[in-house]
């Protein structure tokens, strides 16, 4: 019976490790594209574990779910007969022992930059290879690395190469191979053992930078390196920032600037000497150009969305540091010149350019058809680019947040309607008009009030005469009890008499009471020019207003036109103000 048991529980426990071993190994491997499996490393990176054996051409991936993929294991590929051709991206830092081995197909590869070492049997039995270039930072060719590789007819060696595997290109075809080595380098003494033919490569002795050594913020320019003699082998250099929040440098030798201050670019040969030289770049303070007109609408940066079929000001943007946005300072410089402004039309037969105007003279543009436009801008000897999106009727309203054919991004109120409506404070007339010059009644605006309490049912107050199965009914009642606002005192409220400005600030200072606001201030009421003008009954709420920001004044803060009658766009604004800055 003990025998029984301790068989039984050792079933069982081989059982538990292989479950254990298996389900681990099932959640770490993942296929990628149906090519490749890969896991996650514990530092956040992508390890590229194996391949399908069918698989004859692949494109290796930088990122896998948002992580960098630095790594292809042990015997990733290893026997994969059928695979031609492979593709690194240039964030790869380690290849394993015999990751390629067998792979009798393969005849075209650029082993990637980023590695340091060529492993063990990494290449061996490759046959197909023909040309081999041997990366700028590779120190290490381990043995068997290219074993057997008998198709091989060109190597090229880095000078930096100080350890050469005595068996690294075992049984390759020495009699028709040539390595390509730089003097007085390891690479030179293995081939001398090895191989009957050499050839030497030139290095590179000096390298010159010119370009631009000052670039505004936001924007990127070109640099270009030329290596001397110019029949040196290694033609091209890696590119560095020495900070990289300043300004980005791309592997082509553009430069994109992030901030101000000064970088220090650097050009490195690629040849493994590492000769460098080093450029000084300057980033100001960032402009860029954008537009302006009756609908255009700017989010983040300097994009902007506009509904088209409207004349567009170019205008000269500013980056300021402090509010971390650009800024327009004024319109487009008589010597800016837009050079091009064209439609993102990819994979149609559309003209890019059709339904564009330019006007250089006037400094506009126009747009008619909905998509993505690119302009160029010319000025100071740098080119700036910027996006602009024409919308159609329904993607502009989602964008905007109002449904209102009547609001344009550029009339005052425009954010106070966007406001009022979107916290369900006034909505429209009709479901596509607001209606902003409309004149606002008494019934209205207790309603709004209402509906910012969120509409409470009100008992124990008589009705007035005139509101009894109106829409305002429930509002009027609150409003009246509240002391908001009273009725005539002839059992009539008059929800439908329109209200004036100091009408409506009296309503709004009564609100305020009832919330418990202090309302008791005093303003310099010296500046207006109609103050006279201000019902007596009135003064006490209008100075409320000015104090606090919910009425700003006409024509240039000088008139407070208090008889005037209030609009629904000026309700909208009034309405805004007290909600964003009455404390």
């Amino acid at each position: 019976m003990k025998k029984k048991l301790l068989y039984v529980g050792a079933i069982v426990f081989i059982a538990i490790i292989a479950q254990l071993l298996f389900s681990s190994n099932a959640k770490a491997a993942t296929w990628y594209n149906f090519d490749i499996s890969y896991e996650e490393n514990s530092d956040g990176t992508i390890t590229v574990l194996a391949s399908s054996k069918d698989v004859e051409e692949v494109e290796i991936p930088m990122m896998i779910e948002d992580k960098v993929v630095t790594k292809i294991k042990s015997e990733g590929f290893k026997d994969c007969t059928k695979l031609e051709k492979i593709t690194f991206p240039k964030t790869i830092t380690e290849i394993g022992d015999s990751a390629f081995e067998g792979c009798t197909a393969l005849s075209d590869i650029d082993i990637p930059e980023g590695i340091s070492v060529i492993p063990e049997k990494c290449f061996m039995d490759c046959t197909s290879l023909k040309t081999v270039v041997i990366p700028y930072k590779v120190h290490t060719v381990e043995d068997y690395a290219f074993e057997n590789c008998t198709g091989i007819t060109d190597v090229y060696f880095n000078s930096k190469v100080y350890t050469l595997y005595g068996n690294s290109f075992n049984w390759i075809n020495m009699a028709d191979s040539t390595f390509h080595v730089y003097k007085d380098t390891q690479p030179e003494f293995y081939a001398r053992k090895k191989i009957p033919d050499i050839e030497y490569l030139t290095p590179v002795e000096s390298i010159s930078i010119s370009g631009r050594n000052s670039v505004s913020r936001s924007l990127s320019t070109k640099l270009t390196a030329t290596v001397s003699p110019s029949n040196a082998f290694a033609q091209d250099v890696v590119w560095t920032s020495s900070d990289e929040s300043i300004a980005e440098m791309w592997e082509d030798g553009t430069v994109v600037a992030h901030r101000e201050g000064k970088v220090t670019i650097t050009a490195m040969s690629k040849d493994g000497y590492d000769l460098k030289k080093t450029f000084v770049l300057n980033v100001t303070k960032g402009l860029n150009f954008g537009v302006s007109g009756k609908n255009v609408y700017r989010e983040g940066g300097i994009i902007f969305y506009t509904k088209g079929n409207e004349k567009l000001n170019v205008d000269l943007y500013e980056y300021d540091e402090t509010a971390k946005e650009y800024k327009k300072i004024g319109r487009m410089p008589d010597d800016a010149v837009i050079t091009d402004m064209y439609r993102y039309a990819i994979g149609t037969d559309v003209d890019q350019r059709e339904g564009i105007t330019i006007d250089n003279k006037n400094k506009q543009i126009s747009m008619t058809i909905p998509g993505e436009y690119s302009l160029r801008v010319e000025y100071n000897g740098e080119e700036f680019r910027n996006t602009i999106y024409v919308l159609d009727a329904k993607k502009w309203k989602e964008k905007i947040g109002i449904p209102f054919d009547d609001i344009n991004m550029s009339d005052w109120y425009y954010s106070s309607v966007k406001y009022t409506y979107q916290n369900g404070m006034i909505s429209g007339a009709t479901d596509t008009e607001f209606r902003p010059s409309a004149k606002i009644t008494r019934g209205m605006i207790v309603t709004i009030l209402w509906r910012m309490e969120g509409s409470p049912k009100v008992t124990g107050i008589e009705d007035f005469t005139d509101v009894k199965g109106q829409y305002y009914y429930d509002a009027v009642r609150w409003a009246a009890k509240k002391g908001i606002v009273n009725g005539y005192g002839d059992g009539r409220f008059g929800p439908n008499a329109n209200v004036t400005r100091e009408q409506l600030a009296t309503i709004l200072c009564n609100y305020a009471k009832y919330k418990g606001k202090n309302t008791k201030v005093t303003v310099d009421t010296g500046k207006y020019k109609d103050w006279y003008k201000v019902s007596s009954f009135a003064k006490p709420a209008t100075q409320w207003a000015i104090k606090t920001g919910v009425i700003t004044g006409k024509e240039n803060g000088t008139k407070v036109d208090p008889l005037g009658t209030a609009t629904r766009g000026e309700a909208a604004v009034m309405l805004y103000n007290y909600c964003t800055k009455v404390k």
